[in-house]
């Protein structure tokens, strides 16, 4: 099914109404009763040591099953797909070039479960403490005995706290947390400032790996400090503040999945209907979203498992709606750019129960309420975004029920799906 990120440029009652449609095809179509929610199958993130890392070998070896391999893409993007591999499995890149010249830097990563994993100076770092050893060396016998996730998250920890970079990451898992290579991403930056606070205390990145290795960090005392002068203000993008030398700035929104940009990070876009530019990333060969209808037009590009959907309003920018290529449900949403210009407004909360089971609360800010309960109820069932949904998933959408009072509304409504009918509950509050 195609990415369902884009109907949150729709009224967001027409959001919350999809997505709840959306988990039911998710639940109804699925043969092994995950419950709706995918389970993932692959493996991959972004290679990058600042820079992105193109056309790296990447190599998984995993605790049982045959070795998978891959290449990066020129940003850095690598994945691999699982099957018959049993968890965990250490990850290696090695060759290709960085800003085109030759990467000469061999950096591993380890997973303790599917999804995204990134293959960085930091994950080299993390893999070195668990392990207490080299990684390279590791990485030619992998032997996981005595390694789990709380162990290697009490080796990050360590790295973080040790390097100065608890802050700068922000609460990012440098191993797990899907990141561009780009200035502006809170990863990205931490890598970056790492580079050159190692050149400020007249240190190597092998001399550090070594200490990782053994757990003490005392040559790298003045690291800390280092790191903390290297980092970029917190107004984050290239575009530096509330201008950007190209394009537009645009702001982002953390959906339920992570990344690839960080809460509230700015970015400095150009869009077209074919061809889009966020900061240094340039993406193409985008897909026309059939479902929407002037005034409203929707182009996607695909990159790294991720669907960057761009709207325009009237030949406007609008929004870019970020989500995993096929997403099933709201749990697939990365996030949203909206430009930074928007302000004013309430926050708006959305809460959903389906089946009786409350999802996690949706978050919108700059929202003003509507003025009565016909604005509010007024056109949910004919919306052509829902109509294009019914279409295309065969799923019958019914709304039961819409009042508004206080600055509160509530949908009540069913869907039905391969013989499965739910119930669900949406309340939309303004300002609460």
């Amino acid at each position: 099914m195609q990415s369902l990120s884009y109907l949150r440029f729709r009224p967001l009652r027409t959001l919350a109404v999809a997505l709840a449609a959306a988990s039911l095809v998710a639940c109804g179509s699925d043969d092994d009763d995950t419950g709706g929610v995918a389970t993932p199958t692959t493996l991959g993130g972004v290679a990058a040591v600042g820079a992105p890392i193109a056309g790296g070998a990447v190599s998984v070896a995993c605790a049982g099953g045959s070795p998978l391999n891959t290449t990066t893409s020129t940003s850095g993007a690598w994945q691999v797909t699982i099957g018959g591999q049993t968890l965990p499995c250490a990850v290696q890149v090695q060759g290709g070039t960085v800003g085109g010249a030759p990467n000469a830097t061999t950096l591993h990563s380890i997973a303790y479960t599917l999804g995204t994993l990134n293959i960085t100076p930091l994950t080299d770092l993390v893999v070195a403490r668990s392990i207490a050893g080299d990684p390279q060396a590791w990485f030619a016998a992998p032997r996981f005995t005595g390694l789990d996730a709380a162990k290697t998250q009490a080796a990050l920890t360590q790295i973080a706290d040790s390097l100065g970079l608890a802050s700068a990451l922000k609460g990012r898992d440098p191993l797990t947390t899907a990141f561009q290579a780009v200035a502006g991403d809170a990863i990205d930056d931490a890598l970056e400032a790492l580079n050159a606070a190692l050149q400020a205390v007249g240190s190597s990145y092998p001399a550090l790996l070594a200490a990782a290795a053994s757990g003490d960090f005392t040559a790298f005392a003045g690291l800390p400090a280092a790191v903390a002068q290297a980092l970029p203000g917190e107004t984050g993008g290239s575009g530096g503040g509330s201008s950007c030398t190209s394009g537009v700035q645009m702001t982002f929104t953390a959906g339920q999945a992570a990344g690839p940009f960080t809460e509230g990070q700015k970015v400095c876009v150009e869009a077209s209907s074919t061809s889009l530019k966020i900061d240094a990333k340039t993406f193409s060969n985008p897909t026309t979203n059939p479902t929407v209808a002037p005034p409203v037009s929707a182009y996607i590009f695909t990159d790294a498992g991720l669907n960057y959907e761009v709207v325009f309003l009237d030949g406007k920018l609008y929004e870019i709606n970020i989500a995993k290529v096929d997403a099933a449900s709201i749990v697939d949403f990365h996030g949203q750019l909206k430009l930074s210009a928007a302000s004013g407004g309430v926050t708006l909360t959305v809460d959903v129960t389906i089946g009786g089971v409350a999802s996690v609360p949706i978050t919108v800010p700059n929202q003003t309420a509507p003025t009565s309960q016909d604005e509010f109820c007024a056109g949910a069932a004919s919306d052509p975004t829902l109509n294009g949904l019914q279409a295309q998933t065969g799923v019958t959408l019914t709304i039961t029920g819409c009042s508004f009072a206080n600055n509160v509304g509530t949908i009540q409504a069913t869907a039905q799906s391969f013989g499965v009918t739910v119930p669900y509950v949406v309340k939309f509050t303004w300002g609460g």
